[in-house]
């Protein structure tokens, strides 16, 4: 693979949460007529004709220490 020196780059610090995430999605499609927001930074919202709903996923990471 051959590495291209001249990238641009752009701190995250500068893109912050949702321009890293509108970043990695821009080329995402929407392919359901039931979405009606897709990827965001906890959620998606579905319509699903006479109710619309939230889909959201949490991951916790639990740190335990032994005594």
């Amino acid at each position: 693979m051959i590495e291209d020196k001249n990238q641009s780059r752009t701190p995250l610090s500068k893109l912050g949460e949702f321009g890293l995430i509108e970043h990695l999605t821009e080329q995402f499609e929407i392919k359901q007529s039931s979405t009606i927001k897709s990827i965001g930074d906890d959620a998606a919202v579905l319509d699903f004709k006479k109710k619309q709903i939230v889909v959201q996923q949490i991951c916790w990471l639990k740190v335990c220490t032994l005594i």
